[in-house]
């Protein structure tokens, strides 16, 4: 998102509408041309067009963990978490590091566009891609406390139709973007 008005510059006579949600849209004649789907590793590699596939990271504010021993999964369940609305992420990280939390985690759910504004206030935990962490990462700004390998995949779903040409042209800027942040991590 941050680098959105780098394509509009380049491209001001396509006409661009986000529609940022962790639903799943169809994509339909007539109807939205693009989507970035999201998938874990375990279902394997879709038969699609792959953007990323990145680390998925647990990350909070130094403050945040300050006084905490965090040796192992289990010791976050005390620890706030933040996640996206109709997702299950913090409950499924916890099962896949063999965790059964006595309690319930403390979670609060929220759009995605908010989410890293809040972790950066120390509001929570968060379970996400490493690569739109990294600046924070590098600056200190945030923790990398555990680390799930090449877990993350996001690849381009588009129209079961002939894809447009501006819609070529935003794949091929969206590629761009992704290899950069590759580079950066």
């Amino acid at each position: 998102m941050r680098r959105i008005m780098d394509f509009q510059n380049r491209h001001p006579e396509i006409t661009i509408m986000l529609n940022p949600t962790a639903e799943v849209v169809e994509l339909v004649p007539s109807g939205i041309d693009l989507a970035v789907r999201y998938a874990d590793r375990r279902r394997g590699e879709p038969d699609v067009e792959t953007l990323l596939v990145a680390n998925m990271v647990v990350v909070g504010t130094p403050a945040l963990i300050s006084g905490s021993d965090i040796s192992n999964p289990a010791a976050l369940v005390h620890l706030p978490w933040l996640q996206e609305l109709v997702t299950n992420e913090v409950a499924d990280w916890f099962t896949r590091h063999g965790v059964d939390p006595v309690r319930p985690p403390m979670i609060t759910h929220m759009p995605g566009n908010l989410i890293m504004e809040a972790v950066r206030r120390g509001d929570g935990l968060t379970y996400t891609a490493q690569p739109w962490v990294a600046a924070a990462l590098r600056s200190g700004g945030l923790v990398e406390l555990f680390t799930d390998p090449g877990f993350g995949i996001y690849y381009i779903q588009t129209r079961p139709s002939e894809v447009r040409r501006p819609v070529r042209t935003f794949v091929t800027w969206l590629k761009s973007q992704a290899e950069a942040d590759i580079q950066i991590i």
